[in-house]
């Protein structure tokens, strides 16, 4: 599936494909063309627009990102080294000490392991600062990659 990704003043968002069109034709055929002071295809997936406002808009058509399998609780399911984990996708972010009095030196999220439709298994965790080639590490690298870190 193809989206667009609209960048405006250095604003990245993404918008669906007949919302990037309606922008599009909005420009150079609509209502809105009075505000535009100009319009520029630059190839058949790419296109710049100037308003006379100040505001310049870049569109780029994409590939959509691909949606996360979720458990019902909120958890993202992740294959990592062969295995599916159940991984909480809110990072707890370091701080110098919480309202427990702990100090948390890296940011981390927990995980478990994930199974016919169900997560298992103790609650583990992975950070920033697991040792490498460890399971917690691999997860963490996963959620990265995934852009969720």
């Amino acid at each position: 599936m193809k989206v667009y990704e609209r960048t405006e003043n250095g604003t990245v968002t993404t918008v669906d494909r007949k919302a990037g069109l309606d922008e599009i034709n909005a420009a150079m055929m609509g209502k809105t063309r009075k505000a535009v002071r100009e319009m520029s295809s630059i190839s058949r997936t790419d296109y710049a627009i100037e308003y006379r406002d100040g505001r310049d808009v870049r569109l780029v058509l994409v590939d959509a990102p691909e949606e996360l399998e979720r458990t019902p609780l909120g958890y993202v399911v992740l294959e990592v080294q062969g295995r599916l984990f159940a991984v909480w996708p809110h990072i707890k972010r370091k701080h110098p000490k919480n309202e427990h009095g702990m100090t948390c030196t890296a940011d981390h999220t927990t995980y478990h392991g994930y199974r016919n439709g169900e997560w298992f298994g103790p609650s583990r965790i992975a950070s920033e600062d697991n040792k490498a080639g460890t399971v917690g590490a691999a997860v963490w690298a996963a959620l990265v990659s995934k852009g969720l870190a």
